[in-house]
């Protein structure tokens, strides 16, 4: 639970593009409007007695590892034993390639742990609030901005071709 823990409080780590995605997507595939999200991260917060946007005081940090142990249990405890991979990064491909029933990968199997070393998490520049702000995000504006015309073009030409079609429809209909 410790180098859990320690992995998921890394900083920025909530804050990163990929988390902030994966709780949009969460909020998005359960239909929940913000509000609704609101409470649903309030109930898991009161489920886990846990909540990462605190300061992280001694007490707060032992309820996170408890949640996180009595999540893992009820993991275990409800997916059957043959549907359940428990897997550590450091057995490689092997367990997780037999348990998917898929060959092993020539190449190497990628983790890291960049945590122990830099005290930041692997989503590298580009998945950061900075690299958001500085990289992603300038880019994605600019190319809204350059498709635009491309779109309102074709928009405007297939309603044309409608238009034109119609008129043709009509025109064979009336003969």
């Amino acid at each position: 639970p410790q180098r859990w823990y320690d992995s998921f409080l890394v900083k920025d780590s909530l804050d990163s593009l990929p988390v902030r995605v994966y709780l949009w997507w969460l909020r998005v595939s359960r239909g929940l409007d913000r509000e609704e999200y609101k409470k649903f991260l309030r109930r898991n917060q009161a489920k886990y007695k846990c909540n990462f946007s605190d300061d992280q005081t001694p007490e707060i940090q032992s309820r996170c590892m408890d949640g996180y142990v009595r999540h893992n249990e009820r993991v275990r405890d409800t997916v059957p034993p043959a549907r359940l991979l428990v897997f550590n990064v450091k057995e490689g491909w092997g367990p997780l390639c037999r348990f998917l029933g898929v060959p092993e990968p020539e190449e190497p199997f990628p983790w890291r742990d960049y945590t122990k070393f830099s005290g930041k998490k692997d989503n590298g520049f580009v998945f950061s609030r900075k690299g958001w702000e500085r990289l992603v995000r300038p880019v994605l504006e600019l190319l809204v901005v350059l498709s635009l015309p491309c779109c309102l073009t074709i928009a405007m030409c297939r309603a044309i071709c409608r238009i034109l079609y119609g008129a043709l429809v009509r025109t064979k209909k009336e003969q």
